[in-house]
């Protein structure tokens, strides 16, 4: 199940559904503009999604956040989504898999499959912090560390951190190297080209307030997609699912550490891989997303060379 949560955390979804509710307090208008310059790929894929009568359907702006109804994006997981008009409640479920995890083309996870190596880095020099604001007009210079504060605050909850966030390389991968890693191999596609970044994040300062608890190894700023300095968009980017992959990497270092209400701070550092789809003979930025939806600046920007 969790990487079908971080599937559909990743790519906020806006719920369309005709409803008789009478309660005026739970509606509100929202306006917003479609925008069919946004490339959407799911593990490495470029994808066309449809409405339950099969017409093609766009992202849609709304103040700055990027939106896609939830039925097309449980489609394209490979997840079931039914409505049940007595409850007004909308159910997503996975398909045909044991441990809930999403479908995808890469094989099932198994224990005899190795884990990934502890990171190491002996020689490396520490990458200086940035002066720069990290955003579209102003983006991270290439091997410089961001420096910024997050926060997540949801139903009395709140988890805060500080992250320190730096992309140590950005190497090309061809469509048979993508194959190689277990995913299915992209169609060739002359405006889309792919590279595999290394990252590094390091958190420090993580606390947590509330009533629950959160997974240390979910505490981490987001994979977003990329962006070119006009604007052009791809919504997508993968860091789970393959050998010395970012997300693989968090999970073998911190595991199952939970932060708690009790007063106490987390730290990590791990340094993974993320498959990022770009625009070819364009300037591409790698973006990530803030957890602080609060922010009007909440997407990072990174340039890869």
């Amino acid at each position: 199940m969790k990487k079908s949560i971080k599937i559909l955390v990743a790519m906020v979804v806006l719920i369309t559904v005709s409803t008789s509710l009478s309660a005026s307090s739970l509606i509100r208008d929202i306006s917003g503009k479609e925008n069919k310059g946004i490339t959407i790929t799911y593990n490495g894929q470029v994808q066309t999604l449809k409405d339950g009568h099969g017409e093609v359907i766009y992202p849609v702006i709304i103040d700055g956040s990027t939106y896609l109804p939830v039925r097309a994006v449980t489609e394209m997981v490979g997840a079931d989504i039914t409505w049940n008009g007595t409850t007004k409640t909308i159910d997503i479920t996975t398909k045909d898999n044991s441990d809930g995890a999403v479908p995808t083309d890469l094989p099932p996870s198994n224990d005899t499959q190795p884990k990934p190596e502890p990171q190491e880095n002996p020689q490396q020099p520490t990458p200086s912090p940035s002066n720069s604001a990290g955003t579209l007009e102003d983006p991270v210079p290439f091997g410089s560390t961001y420096v910024f504060n997050d926060r997540n605050a949801y139903d009395g909850n709140e988890t805060k951190a500080h992250f320190e966030i730096t992309v140590l390389k950005a190497d090309p991968i061809t469509r048979d190297g993508i194959a190689e890693l277990g995913f299915q191999k992209p169609e060739d596609d002359p405006l889309y080209s792919y590279v595999m970044l290394t990252l590094k994040i390091k958190a420090s300062n993580v606390t947590y307030t509330g009533s629950e608890y959160r997974f240390l190894s979910n505490i981490y700023p987001h994979v977003w997609g990329s962006s070119t300095p006009q604007g052009n968009s791809i919504i997508g980017g993968t860091d789970y699912g393959f050998t010395k992959s970012f997300n693989d990497a968090l999970d073998y270092e911190v595991g199952f550490e939970k932060v708690e209400n009790d007063g106490k701070s987390h730290a990590y550092e791990v340094e993974g891989k993320v498959l990022l789809p770009i625009f070819n003979n364009l300037e591409t930025y790698f973006v990530m997303e803030k957890s602080d939806y609060d922010l009007d600046d909440r997407c990072i920007y990174f340039k890869l060379k």
